[in-house]
């Protein structure tokens, strides 16, 4: 594949992205933050699981993070995964959180009786 094929691959399609990185984890608990002011059921970031980027007009995020709202159950955290897309354009000092929804989960609940 010519380099410049190359290049039109990557140019506005998604692209998996270290969840380790300093930028991935901080825009991932800058978009927790976000959601917290926006009015949502408070929550504490915990770990990037997945993380996407796109290029745009500057870069769209995909991340699926940990979060817990600080509940604990038999001592432990209730930790959540959520959904965070967020627009980030460094250069006007532009960032926006465009979608922040927990994810369906296949983990088997425990119920509680009353």
């Amino acid at each position: 594949m010519s380099c410049s094929a190359q290049l039109k691959k990557k140019v506005g399609g998604l692209e998996p992205v270290d969840p380790n990185s300093p930028k991935i984890i901080e825009i991932a608990n800058w978009a927790v933050k976000e959601h917290n002011k926006e009015g949502g059921i408070p929550l504490e970031f915990i770990r990037v699981i997945k993380a996407e980027q796109q290029v745009v007009s500057g870069m769209m995020y995909y991340i699926v993070l940990e979060a817990t709202n600080g509940l604990l159950i038999h001592g432990a955290p209730i930790t959540n995964e959520y959904f965070a897309k967020v627009y980030d354009q460094p250069w006007t000092h532009t960032r926006k959180l465009e979608v922040f929804e927990p994810m369906l989960q296949d983990k088997p609940r425990i119920a509680i009786a009353n």
